[in-house]
């Protein structure tokens, strides 16, 4: 989750826009966006059942346009 937080400080809030530490933190972030991506082919949830994984990723993975990554590269993940 730093990663994301990075992400958004990074391309939000930093008096002065830092090329290399923008691109390594959108980079972790569309990584770890990748995996969701992978774990939600074929299934409903990240694991068997709705539960506390799906209730805890949600809050972070709703506000992916703050990071400057697009859900519309993880389809899986943005339903």
């Amino acid at each position: 989750m730093a990663l994301l937080h990075q992400a958004k400080h990074f391309n939000l809030y930093a008096p002065e826009k830092l090329p290399y530490a923008i691109n390594r933190y959108l980079n972790g972030t569309r990584r770890l966006y990748s995996v969701l991506e992978t774990r939600l082919e074929g299934h409903q949830y990240i694991v068997d059942t709705y539960g506390l994984a799906d209730i805890k990723t949600f809050s972070w993975v709703r506000r992916a346009d703050v990071t400057g990554v697009s859900l519309a590269e993880f389809p899986r993940l943005k339903a």
